[in-house]
């Protein structure tokens, strides 16, 4: 079937294709904002002035980390979230559909993104940060799956070249953000609420395309 009725021209498979690979775009921003959220943690920071306008908004300085492993424990359990996500998602999309684990996991990884950047404690921004990295691969996972189950062989190995490229666009795309937005508080939000915004606008038009017969 693939064979037949789908090609390179294909607006729906164009529109997979595309789409899904812009997942990793989307993620690849709010995860690589980690370095600019947790500050320099080799210069000891003024905690007395930690403050967006003079650079100083960051975890180090908010919350008074010390020692240059400080951070450890945010990135940590972002990773130990992407390994607790990993075992669960693909197995859960392979019983309730790929679309609806990609685009529910994906709002719920920029919500809960935003909702760390509120987070009063250091304790509390460390379980949100470990949730979203569960909620990651629920996104990034699923959405090459789709990809690839729904086109045709001679594109596989340009989908895998596609995701690389987009999940490159997002990481660089996190130093300009870091840069116009210094409050790591605000930063988070940004970052983390495009997500929420593309994976609304992914379900709606999904589910158009699927009821004018193009699915």
């Amino acid at each position: 079937m693939l064979r037949r009725f789908s090609g390179v021209l294909n607006p729906y498979i164009l529109f997979i294709w595309l789409t899904k690979a812009a997942v990793w775009a989307f993620t690849a921003v709010a995860t690589m904002i980690s370095v600019f959220v947790i500050g320099d943690l080799s210069v000891p920071p003024n905690y007395s002035n930690c403050s967006a306008r003079d650079g100083g908004s960051t975890l180090t300085c908010e919350f008074r980390l010390t020692g240059q492993h400080a951070g450890l424990a945010v990135l940590t359990s972002y990773l130990l979230g992407e390994v607790i996500g990993g075992a669960i998602f693909p197995a859960l999309s392979d019983r309730v559909g790929r679309r609806k684990v990609l685009c529910s996991a994906l709002f719920a990884f920029g919500a809960v993104g935003v909702g760390s950047a509120y987070a009063p404690h250091l304790y509390n921004y460390t379980l949100l940060r470990s949730l979203q990295g569960v909620f990651y691969m629920g996104s990034g996972i699923p959405a090459m799956i789709l990809a690839y189950e729904s086109i045709p062989l001679y594109l596989r190995s340009y989908t895998t070249m596609m995701f690389g490229m987009n999940w490159v666009v997002g990481y660089c795309a996190a130093a300009p953000l870091a840069y116009y937005f210094p409050d790591w508080r605000q930063l988070t939000v940004i970052a983390s609420a495009a997500t929420m915004l593309y994976a609304v606008l992914l379900a709606l038009y999904s589910r158009t395309v699927q009821y004018t017969g193009h699915n």
